[in-house]
């Protein structure tokens, strides 16, 4: 049926004829609307230009449209009063999608958009995008019950940062990103979402405001230079549906670490870091630290229902680790850091997991521009892995050598019988000898190769 429907739709759509704009008229209002919706892109200022024309198809579609307060729910400014108005009253009580975007609109149009929206307390999303701070009060000073997504960019009002220091009245909103602009931050409870670009909490209102917001998902902090050295004494943050923490150019030291041993994230999956150009993660050993009080929030990796994985990058370093409930990729991207870094700080990683997850790793991927980085990340977390059975090597160059991997895993997969049973070797790229091949063949149960020249 649903493939008639569509095939309907679009013969109707190519050629306009009376048979097939019958069949579609026949169609159930549970079914109609569904087709009319996907036929006009919502959340564009040319939704409109696609709507109206529909209205004037037929009696039927003019009323059935006008009839649908779900279709009239969009409101952005450079709309005439005729339209604006057209709009609030076709949409009834359905709550509004607000978009205010003033680049090139004129005084006239601001004040029609004002006088028309700001009496409605309809708002589910606010979109501003302005110049004027007087703009922004006209929607900040209202109390708007039924808000769930607010963002605020202000960054057309060249190099200005914008404290709003009035609470927002909106019990249910949800979901906040700011460019260049700050809120009354204790005014904040029971986000979802926050993405910050420009500016933002220091490090006591960011306690604060995770504290108020436990089941926060998505957190993103960029260019927060109010993250000071003042760590906060707080109490442990447990934020149990955290899944993404960005954080980049942000903060310093003492904050970030503050941050990352003050928050419990069982759920954190995906992990971005990219320290100040000349901040105090650009050394080995700023970096150490905050890899050492990152592992810890793998720990629901350990349940055996858990499907997800954690994913941590650090850009400027090009390491990105992943771990799942099994296995523990590590990926090194980058040619002019030294190997031993690299290998340091996947080891810091490694051992600030928890021991029921390092447990239950038993596939070791590595992933290297250099055999000898390779080779070193191998040797030092094969001793901390202690059931990895399954070992994965990938050079990007084909000039790379597996020759001293037989060496590598000879310590690991030689101690007993069961273990040269269970061992699985894969490998990709790089050049193997036939000898070396030999004695790998005769190390583990299985040996897979990809693009080796052997």
């Amino acid at each position: 049926m649903a493939r008639g429907i569509l095939s309907t739709w679009k013969g109707f759509k190519q050629t306009g004829d009376d048979t097939s704009r019958s069949r579609i008229d026949d169609l159930p209002p549970e079914l109609f609307q569904p087709i009319l919706e996907s036929a006009v892109p919502k959340g564009k200022k040319t939704y409109y230009l696609h709507l109206l024309p529909k209205r004037q198809v037929s009696k039927h579609w003019l009323a059935f449209i006008d009839s649908c307060p779900s279709m009239w729910s969009y409101v952005y400014l450079g709309l005439n009063a005729q339209l604006l108005q057209m709009i609030l009253r076709n949409s009834g009580e359905h709550l509004l999608d607000v978009d205010f975007d003033d680049e090139g609109a004129s005084e006239g149009r601001l004040d029609v958009f004002f006088e028309h929206i700001t009496q409605h307390r309809r708002w589910t999303s606010l979109s501003f995008k302005g110049r004027s701070s007087l703009d922004l009060s006209q929607f900040l000073t209202k109390q708007v019950p039924n808000l769930r997504k607010l963002t605020v960019d202000v960054t057309p009002m060249q190099n200005t940062y914008l404290m709003w220091p009035a609470a927002i009245a909106a019990p249910l909103l949800a979901e906040v990103k700011l460019h260049s602009c700050g809120l009354k931050w204790d005014s904040l409870r029971g986000l979802r979402r926050l993405e910050i670009y420009g500016g933002g909490p220091c490090t006591e209102d960011l306690a604060e405001l995770l504290t108020a917001s436990p089941a926060i998902e998505h957190l993103t902090l960029i260019n927060n230079w109010r993250m000071n050295n003042d760590a906060p004494n707080t109490s442990q943050i447990h934020l149990s549906n955290l899944r993404t923490l960005v954080i980049k150019r942000s903060g310093t030291s003492a904050s970030l670490l503050w941050l990352f041993r003050s928050i419990t994230a069982p759920r954190l999956e995906d992990l971005t870091i990219l320290p100040q150009p000349e901040g105090p993660f650009n050394s080995l050993s700023g970096f150490l630290n905050l890899f050492s009080s990152i592992g810890v929030h793998a720990g629901s990796c350990a349940t055996k229902t858990r499907t997800s994985e954690l994913k941590v990058r650090a850009i400027m370093t090009g390491l990105t680790l992943v771990v799942g409930r099994s296995s523990i990729t590590a990926t090194t991207v980058k040619k002019d850091i030294p190997s031993n870094e690299w290998v340091e700080l996947a080891v810091a990683f490694v051992q600030s997991l928890p021991s029921e997850v390092r447990d239950q790793l038993t596939t070791l991927s590595i992933q290297a521009l250099k055999s000898e980085r390779g080779l070193a990340m191998i040797t030092r977390l094969l001793h901390l892995l202690p059931w990895v059975r399954i070992v994965g090597v990938e050079y990007a160059s084909k000039e790379e050598d597996h020759g001293s991997l037989t060496a590598v895993l000879r310590e690991r997969f030689e101690k007993e019988d069961t273990d040269r049973r269970d061992g699985h070797v894969y490998l990709t790229g790089g050049r193997l000898t036939r000898r070396d091949r030999e004695s790998l063949e005769n190390l583990v149960a299985g040996l897979y190769l990809e693009n080796v020249a052997v």
